[in-house]
């Protein structure tokens, strides 16, 4: 689908359909383009559908949204601007849904920061915690540096994984 283009009845059922059950998220790829068929770029009004929920504020403004009725456990956007800038996958405990997960080269929530190596080679920047240095952000540039994939470690195995563009993807909590 083009960024920006008008979504039609048949593709917003595909991404609802893509992200409600755990069956279905076994089949789920997180790439640096987005999750399943939720793109990075994805408009504000197109994330109100798929969610059924307003977003607020949705103007120059900054805000981390998730199903406020639960249908997507662990899956929370990031929007700019009007537009999706970041992806975010965490496992909170009360869902199997995130753990299905995976990213095209294979690594999930649990998978190790060796894993992470292992897939991506000399493509992966680590950056210490501030706030914990025994954590870590791993990231996965697109060759343009425009964006990527992050993985949040806590220094053995993946905790949560972001796709995104930049600035959006370097944020170590929410909006900053």
């Amino acid at each position: 689908m083009e960024r920006g283009a008008a979504v039609k009845p048949w593709q917003l059922v595909a991404c609802v359909v893509a992200v409600c059950g755990v069956s279905d998220a076994a089949g789920l790829v997180l790439t640096p383009d987005g999750l399943g068929t939720t793109e990075i770029g994805t408009s504000a009004s197109q994330m109100e559908r798929m969610l059924r929920q307003k977003i607020l504020p949705v103007g120059e403004g900054c805000v981390v949204v998730a199903a406020d009725d639960g249908r997507f456990p662990g899956i929370s956007y990031v929007i700019e601007d009007k537009r999706v800038s970041r992806i975010n996958v965490d496992y909170y405990g009360n869902s199997e849904q995130p753990l299905a997960i995976r990213t095209a080269a294979g690594i999930g929530l649990g998978s190790t920061e060796d894993d992470v190596k292992k897939a991506y080679g000399d493509r992966v920047r680590i950056e210490p915690n501030p706030g914990d240095p025994t954590w870590h952000y791993l990231y996965v540039d697109e060759p343009d540096h425009a964006r990527g994939l992050a993985f949040d470690t806590d220094g053995k195995t993946v905790k949560s994984m972001h796709s995104g563009t930049y600035p959006a993807l370097g944020y170590k909590q929410g909006c900053s």
